[in-house]
């Protein structure tokens, strides 16, 4: 396998520089999140590429030597670039550790690579065991690409819950869980069932989905409350220069009684809610929806939210 040296180890150098001085913020989509995490598999393929190929000396040694030798070398630097970035005020990832052992187990058992050793049984499992390793690590990627897609061909409809991967746009806190509904629905055949917590603010946060608002009027919500007592929930929305300060997003709370409640947003009180600017409508962040210290654990059901020029 012929790369030049140069070319790799320029690339090898770029690559390490940016695990610490790159990367996507909270704003980026889900798709440049997950091509930017399988960065760790190319530096790592890199890497090992560079430790493999002459005149480093390692090079010359048994193949079953450059085996735990790149390993062992993977496992201490993966280590120690998560340490110097938890040093530097980033997170920490368990998850980029494996990348890393990816990316060397495939330069290790690259297909087509002329090693008699790769002809043996034990080294085909451990070359078809990283093959499989890189097409689970390119999962985050495709699906996150096809829900994306999804999305846009949905617009302006924001969340319909009629496949699974709806799931991933959204994240629940204060001991809240989320699960598909295919008992009760506003439309369609599912929706999405939340179990809501006693913690001071328990709830489901909708963080993926197209930004530009500018052009409707109204956000439309239906929610399911299946019991008789009623029960008040409160929307935030904010956009992407939000401070996190209370005055600087929308905030309402809504009764929503037995059965569907449809819950219709202006979309101008939205832009007018800051105390001291207006939300930027074309880049809207973040909605969420959320209760206050519940005495006890409730559910309500969300389904069919959309914008409207209504």
């Amino acid at each position: 396998m012929k790369i030049h040296i140069g070319f790799s180890l320029l690339l090898a150098a770029t690559l390490f520089i940016l695990l610490f001085v790159g990367g996507p913020d909270d704003t980026a989509s889900r798709s440049i999140s997950s091509f930017w995490n399988l960065g760790h598999i190319v530096l790592f393929f890199i890497i090992t590429h560079l430790l493999l190929t002459a005149p480093s000396p390692l090079s010359p040694r048994p193949f079953i030597t450059q085996c735990l030798a790149v390993m062992l070398f993977t496992l201490i630097l993966g280590g120690l670039v998560e340490l110097f970035q938890w040093g530097i005020g980033r997170t920490m990832d368990s998850t980029d550790l494996m990348r890393n052992f990816i990316g060397s187990s495939l330069r290790l058992f690259l297909p087509g690579i002329n090693r008699p050793q790769l002809a043996q049984r034990p080294y085909q499992l451990l070359q078809g065991l990283s093959l499989l390793a890189v097409a689970m690590a390119l999962l985050p990627l495709a699906t996150a690409v096809l829900d994306e897609q999804r999305a846009i061909k949905q617009w302006p409809v924001l969340a319909e819950f009629e496949h699974s991967l709806e799931l991933q746009r959204w994240s629940a806190n204060g001991n809240a869980a989320l699960s598909m509904d295919r008992k009760i629905f506003f439309s369609g055949e599912q929706a999405l069932r939340v179990q809501l917590g006693t913690a001071e603010y328990s709830g489901i946060n909708f963080e993926y989905f197209p930004a530009d608002w500018s052009t409707y009027t109204q956000l439309v919500l239906n929610i399911h409350n299946p019991e008789p007592q009623a029960l008040t929930v409160t929307c935030r929305i904010h956009d992407r220069q939000h401070n996190q300060q209370f005055n600087d997003r929308f905030n309402q709370s809504y009764q929503l009684h037995q059965g569907w409640n449809r819950i219709s947003i202006n979309l101008d009180n939205v832009a007018n809610a800051p105390f001291s600017r207006r939300v930027d409508l074309t880049e809207v962040g973040g909605l969420g929806i959320f209760v206050s210290n519940q005495a006890r654990p409730r559910v309500i059901t969300v389904d069919t939210i959309y914008l409207s020029k209504q």
